[in-house]
């Protein structure tokens, strides 16, 4: 995962230093009302709602929104009232009380009054929170790039060719709580032109892969540094996470301390080199425990497998049996589950020796019995000795485990694959008649299910209660998306008539009818309707509502 996360960064910062230098040119190509307006939904109040009035826009964010209109950028409030001025050449989000906008080829930082707080001097500003504080990875007159802070001040000299936080494009999590950002530098041949027009002429000569790369602390000191050709160079990803371990457990030490350290956890072999497990670093913590620690951990709760005379085998606690000895192969299994039910833990602590790894990140441990007979039917298990499943070879097997209970999967004759689930005493929640299922945040159980028509197949989705009750039934809707930070309200694509998946595929561009929708209990009602041709969830501002969209004007 992390070779993806490394050349994606990799592209997407090529792209956004290029964009920085022809920044006019392509805003302008979004900004083309003819083709697309922008507006906004409230998802709580259909009176609030703002029409596709905006040639571009930015979602909500501290309560005001970058708008485009008659190719200037201004902000606008979420009672459509324009807070400042339409006067910019593009604007971006506010963070923190401060939105990077751009006058001409340069971009500064303004404040709720539209005032600079740092001037327009740099080609590109991009926002890097840490600790709470709100820094920009700058480009100045010289097109290196370094960190100011939110007053303009230098915090890492403008020298290198390349800073890239170690996150994510869109969530802004970080990858490492401790290394949040590498920097890289090559030196550059000024009797071939400045940085600046050599990035521009040619922007791949600069890969961050290539040259010396050093990483960095919270506190903006270097750790360490490598000299590189390609990914495979440069710091890995087994490296970062011991390191990033480290510094959790180490805070207090001097930069001295922690740089003699880090060297010698990149000199040494790692745990993964030594096959060897070391359960102190953290970046091990949440991994899934192997079959001496899931046997050490059963033991300490008295449980142990024994086997009679004729070479069968059960499980004890203690003088108990909980599984005679009638199986030719037992195995204990270790599965992890984040952020178990609150009503469900007490079952799972009695009934699968549950315990939380890390109450704060929400990780729980449950264990199990995995158990086959002599016809090589399988079998699963609670510590408890209750059945909680049989597995028929080549027929069905155990799939994900969740936070509800556990996942099966049904082989058809078809060669398709059928989901259903189970909860944690092995009674059906879901039969296995679906494409997939998934447990959302809130308990909530989100289904695709196919059905065959003349027309081809359709993809049906439903939304069903943690306990199994239907709450939107299969093919009412032809898309449900959850608000991953608001509970209970759902965005929905209403067609008729209903799509096939091809005709999804090819429609995916063209204005749909968008519907809000609030559960409660095991009912839904329509709070408000929209149309457009792109929306996402993650545009959602909680604060105040607002939910950003674009509309075909062509499709009016």
């Amino acid at each position: 995962m992390i070779q993806v996360f490394k050349h994606t960064t990799l592209f997407l910062f090529l792209l956004t230093a290029s964009l920085s230098i022809r920044a006019q040119n392509v805003v302008d190509s979004f900004d083309d009302c003819s083709e697309r307006a922008c507006g906004f939904i409230n998802i709580y109040d259909n009176a609030e709602n703002i029409p596709p009035l905006y040639c571009s826009a930015s979602g909500f964010s501290e309560e005001l929104a970058a708008v485009n209109k008659d190719e200037k950028w201004g902000y606008i409030d979420a009672s459509n009232n324009v807070v400042i001025d339409f006067q910019f050449d593009y604007a971006r989000s506010f963070k923190q009380g401060g939105a990077v906008v751009r006058k001409g080829n340069f971009y500064g930082v303004i404040n709720k009054e539209g005032k600079f707080v740092i001037p327009p001097h740099y080609y590109d500003l991009i926002t890097l929170e840490l600790e709470s504080k709100q820094y920009y990875i700058s480009r100045d007159s010289t097109f290196f790039q370094g960190i100011i802070d939110s007053a303009g001040k230098e915090i890492l000299p403008h020298q290198y060719t390349f800073i890239i936080a170690y996150e994510g494009n869109l969530s802004k999590q970080r990858f490492y709580e401790n290394i949040p950002f590498y920097t890289a530098f090559q030196a550059i041949d000024t009797s071939k032109g400045s940085f600046y027009e050599q990035f521009k002429e040619a922007s791949y000569q600069f890969s961050p892969e290539k040259g010396r790369q050093d990483i960095y602390d919270l506190q903006f000191n270097k750790l360490a540094s490598r000299n590189s050709s390609n990914y495979e160079d440069g710091f890995q990803h087994d490296e970062l996470r011991r390191i990033d371990g480290f510094l959790k457990e180490n805070k207090g030490l001097s930069i001295a301390e922690k740089v003699k350290k880090v060297d010698s956890l990149l000199t040494s072999p790692g745990p993964d080199k030594q096959d060897t497990t070391d359960r102190s670093t953290s970046h091990l913590k949440y991994e899934m425990m192997d079959d001496d620690e899931i046997k050490a951990h059963l033991n300490d709760l008295g449980y142990r497998l024994f086997t009679n005379g004729e070479g069968k085998t059960g499980l004890k606690k203690g003088r108990n049996t909980i599984i005679p000895a009638q199986y030719k192969f037992i195995k204990l299994l270790n599965g992890m589950i984040t952020d178990p039910q609150e009503e469900d833990t007490p079952y799972l602590e009695k009934n699968y020796g549950g315990a939380y790894r890390s109450k704060e990140k929400g990780i729980f441990d449950i264990f199990l019995i995995a158990a086959s007979d002599d016809k090589k039917q399988g079998y699963l298990y609670s510590l408890s000795g209750k059945k909680i499943l049989l597995l028929e070879k080549g027929k069905s097997m155990l799939g994900r485990i969740t936070k509800l209970g556990f996942e099966c999967f049904v082989f058809k004759e078809d060669t398709s694959i059928q989901h259903g689930l189970l909860n944690w005493k092995g009674e059906k929640l879901l039969p296995p008649v679906y494409k997939s299922i998934k447990v959302l945040r809130t308990g909530h159980l989100f289904v695709r299910q196919e059905k065959k028509t003349k027309d081809g197949v359709q993809e049906h989705v439903g939304l069903y209660t943690k306990t199994g009750e239907v709450v939107i039934p299969p093919g009412v809707y032809s898309e449900i998306k959850p608000f991953d930070k608001v509970d209970n309200l759902y965005l929905a694509i209403r067609s008729n008539p209903y799509p096939t998946v091809e005709e999804k595929k090819a429609s995916r561009h063209d204005n749909k009818d968008y519907v809000i929708l609030k559960v409660e209990g095991n009912a839904y009602t329509e709070t408000n309707k929209f149309t457009a041709n792109i929306v996402s969830t993650w545009s959602l501002d909680e604060e105040t509502g607002m939910l950003y969209y674009r509309q075909n004007k062509r499709q009016r």
